[in-house]
């Protein structure tokens, strides 16, 4: 199973995994009650604090903690899996407000990254990657 990831509802910004070369950043997935799942190092499989995100997708729509019933329901019909009609998705955010429940009603449902959290291409802007570059090329300036 290859890499997948979202966009946060917030910022819009990509949620990188860990093993992309690009900084991770704490990512808190919502849902409309309010519950929270906190995720500081994000390993690109859809889990966030504990939570997979398609389990929890089939317990918001009544189906349980069933990930392949939550895949289902998020790409019946819509083979980008984003925003089904009808479907009730956890969201992302970067910054937690102090009430999750009403932040979860303000927000927009959430988008896959076409980058599955890993794949960025070198046209992005990315400070890290831009960085490590300088560093190389000095070293090459002062030999």
């Amino acid at each position: 199973m290859g890499f997948f990831s979202w966009k946060t509802c917030d910022s819009g910004r990509s949620i990188a995994n860990k093993y992309s070369g690009r900084e991770t950043f704490t990512v808190h997935m919502i849902t409309p009650k309010g519950q929270v799942f906190t995720e500081v190092d994000y390993d690109g499989y859809g889990v966030f604090g504990g939570m997979d995100y398609y389990e929890l997708l089939g317990v918001l729509n009544g189906k349980g903690p069933n990930r392949s019933a939550g895949i289902d329901l998020s790409f019946k019909g819509n083979s980008s899996g984003d925003d089904t009609p009808g479907v009730v998705y956890p969201k992302f955010v970067e910054t937690l407000g102090k009430d999750p429940a009403k932040q979860y009603d303000s927000l927009p449902n959430p988008v896959s990254c076409e980058d599955q959290g890993f794949f960025y291409g070198d046209d992005e802007d990315d400070d890290d990657d831009d960085y490590e570059d300088d560093d190389d090329d000095r070293e090459d300036e002062e030999d």
